[in-house]
């Protein structure tokens, strides 16, 4: 469901109260896109926008944030314009992007995890207890912040990211996160999925039937998805047991995943959008 993309690298899928849907994109004529009909059509809208790998999206209230290879950039209506709201961050490219009321958080490449409460106008860095600032995802469950780098670290914040306390360590980057009402999620790119059953101070691996390479996770009422480097897995059970659900969308690394409604999609690394409207088990 491709038509109207002219880049093919989907890093990032949010969806507004209205059901739009955006998706950030890296490469070519790259930047943001937007469906208004279930992602059967795109439009880019990027204008006031430059450094056009799109890394990340998050929706607060009416504003849409993208942090990208250069700045932090929001919109209120819909893309039609961006504005630049990076003041205070230090360094790009922009990782990662979370919203929780009024607490904007961004994670960045270099310089750590920098925090909004004023919709993007100022920044402050809040790293105190950091040994590595390479940001790679952001959550947050309740009270607590969490925060995943390049160098296979969780880290907890529950001061809003004033202090944090490093809670796992693998030997891979953390992708993503996703929560359900019992668990809380991690991706790794080699090591599988971990899980933690109190909101992020311990974790364990939930790998059986599951590809190590994993980017992207999504919660989708009771069941688990697992986008990896070829495929979707799904798990029914928590994450005890995972099984293919990749009728259509085989051999695609998955990005990033998201849902609404009956809809899944998945944004691939080189070929685009597909959507799933039976549970994963067929893509289109």
């Amino acid at each position: 469901i491709n038509n109207g993309l002219t880049a093919y690298n989907v890093l990032a899928i949010e969806f507004n109260s209205n059901n739009d849907i955006f998706i950030g994109t890296s490469y070519g004529t790259g930047g943001v896109f937007r469906s208004t009909d279930n992602g059967e059509n795109w439009i880019a809208v990027n204008t006031g926008m430059w450094g056009m790998t799109v890394y990340a999206l998050t929706i607060s209230g009416t504003n849409v944030f993208a942090g990208t290879s250069s700045a932090v950039f929001s919109t209120t209506n819909k893309g039609a314009n961006w504005v630049q709201v990076s003041n205070g961050i230090t360094s790009s490219p922009v990782i990662s992007l979370t919203a929780s009321d009024t607490n904007l958080f961004a994670g960045t490449y270099f310089d750590g995890i920098f925090h909004s409460t004023n919709n993007g106008t100022s920044w402050s860095l809040n790293n105190n207890g950091f040994l590595n600032n390479q940001f790679s995802s952001l959550i947050v469950l309740d009270e607590n912040l969490i925060a995943g780098t390049y160098s296979g670290t969780i880290s907890l914040s529950t001061d809003n990211g004033i202090n944090w306390v490093e809670t796992a360590g693998t030997a891979s980057d953390i992708n993503a996160f996703a929560t359900s009402d019992t668990y809380l999620f991690a991706s790794t790119s080699s090591v599988g999925v971990l899980r933690s059953s109190n909101k992020g101070i311990s974790w364990n691996f939930v790998n059986n039937g599951l590809s190590a390479y994993v980017y992207s996770l999504l919660v989708s009422g009771s069941d688990i998805f697992a986008g990896t480097n070829y495929s979707v897995f799904l798990s029914t059970n928590s994450g005890t047991n995972w099984i293919t659900a990749n009728t259509g969308i085989e051999n695609n690394t998955i990005k990033t995943m998201t849902a609404s409604g009956e809809n899944i999609f998945a944004g691939t690394f080189g070929h685009g959008i597909y959507r799933s409207s039976n549970n994963g088990s067929s893509w289109i």
